[in-house]
């Protein structure tokens, strides 16, 4: 699978935006995961994002932790490992190839939120032929973490709540009003 022209630019769309949908409901997910986890005594690691908050590294920090990672990552899982897996069926190639990425995340909080997205970015990528979709929903997903770090540097507690309440609201639904049409046209 190359890099590639996806089969349809709307299948594209669609795909990319319900990947929306995944990253905040995925997210919500693993947050009352570890809280379970961690209301029954057990300590997990969980690593501290080293954005900078400044304006004057704003980009850098994008390009270091959404742009470069979105590239390697997504040839590296859904490119070299996901597509030969592909001849023992596609659900095992997405299954074992999400499980991998997961893992290579290295600890528990990244590692529950990447294989769950994963499994989403590894399907969208199959049924829309390019490993772009993946790269997209990778790289977004890493946006989102990168701008919503910068923001809680910057506002107090009570706005940054707001903001992230607000933004990821409107993704959930802008990816689940994508996701259903998709399902409803049964693309």
């Amino acid at each position: 699978l190359r890099f590639g022209k996806p089969k349809s630019a709307s299948l594209f769309a669609l795909a990319i935006l319900s990947g929306l949908a995944a990253l905040v409901l995925f997210d919500y997910i693993t947050s009352y995961v570890l809280f379970v986890v961690s209301e029954n005594g057990i300590s997990y690691y969980t690593p501290e994002n080293d954005v900078s908050y400044s304006a004057g590294t704003f980009v850098l920090d994008l390009v270091r932790s959404a742009f470069i990672p979105a590239f390697i990552e997504e040839f590296a899982i859904r490119g070299v490992i996901m597509q030969p897996l592909r001849r023992y069926g596609d659900f095992f190639a997405v299954l074992s190839s999400s499980f991998l990425f997961g893992l290579m995340h290295g600890n528990l909080s990244q590692g529950i939120f990447s294989f769950m997205l994963a499994m989403v970015i590894g399907y969208f990528v199959i049924i829309t032929e390019s490993i772009w979709t993946g790269v997209i929903i990778h790289f977004l997903n890493n946006s989102f973490s990168v701008i919503l770090t910068t923001v809680r540097g910057y506002a107090s507690d009570e706005t940054y709540r707001t903001i992230f309440a607000v933004s990821t609201l409107i993704l959930f639904a802008v990816g689940i009003a994508a996701f259903v049409y998709l399902v409803s046209t049964k693309r």
